[in-house]
C-alpha cells in the first residue's frame, strides 16, 4: 500500500469520531440527521468509488430539503474564537467536486469540545484562495479560506441540558 493512502486512512478515525460527535450535537439541540453508508478503498486507485457524498446531513424543513454538511477535524485549538484571520474551508479541487455543494462547512477543534460553522451560501462571496501544505499528500496544494468575522462559534454539546 503506498504511503499516501496509509496515511488517509489512518486519518479516518479520528475524522469519523469528528462526525459522529457533531451528528449527535445536532441531534441533542433537535436536529433530524442522516448519515450515509462509508467504505475505505483498498487502494488508493480506487478512492473514486469509496468517496462519501457527504459527512452527513440535515434536514432543512423550511425548505424541505436536506443539507450537507463537511465536518472537519483540525490539528489546532479553538474554543469561541480563532487565533487567525481566516479559516481553511477545504480543497479547491475537493470543494469544487462535491455534489451536492455542503451548505455548512464545521470545523472542529483538536480537542472536540468546540466547533466553527460556515454557511457556505452566506459566505461564499467573501472567500479567497490561499496555498497550503495538504498533511496526507505533502503537497501544496490551493485551499478556500473563508474569513472570521462572518464564522458562528460554539461548544459542542455531548448531552442534553435541562
Amino acid at each position: 500500500m503506498d504511503a499516501v493512502h496509509e496515511s488517509f486512512l489512518q486519518s479516518l478515525p479520528a475524522s469519523e469520531a469528528a462526525v459522529w460527535l457533531y451528528a449527535h450535537h445536532l441531534v441533542t439541540c433537535g436536529n433530524i440527521v442522516k448519515l450515509l453508508p462509508s467504505t475505505k478503498a483498498p487502494t488508493r486507485k480506487e478512492y473514486r468509488k469509496h468517496s462519501d457524498r457527504g459527512d452527513l446531513f440535515v434536514a432543512n424543513p423550511r425548505e424541505n430539503r436536506w443539507d450537507r454538511y463537511e465536518v472537519k477535524h483540525r490539528e489546532i485549538e479553538f474554543a469561541m474564537s480563532f487565533p487567525f484571520d481566516d479559516i481553511i474551508i477545504d480543497g479547491t479541487y475537493q470543494f469544487d467536486r462535491k455534489d451536492p455543494a455542503p451548505a455548512f462547512y464545521i470545523s472542529i477543534n483538536q480537542s472536540m469540545t468546540h466547533f466553527a460553522q460556515i454557511n457556505v451560501v452566506e459566505t461564499r462571496a467573501q472567500w479567497i484562495v490561499k496555498p497550503n501544505r495538504n498533511k496526507v499528500t505533502k503537497k501544496d496544494q490551493d485551499n478556500y479560506n473563508c474569513p472570521i468575522s462572518p464564522v458562528a462559534f460554539g461548544e459542542l454539546q455531548h448531552e442534553k441540558k435541562p
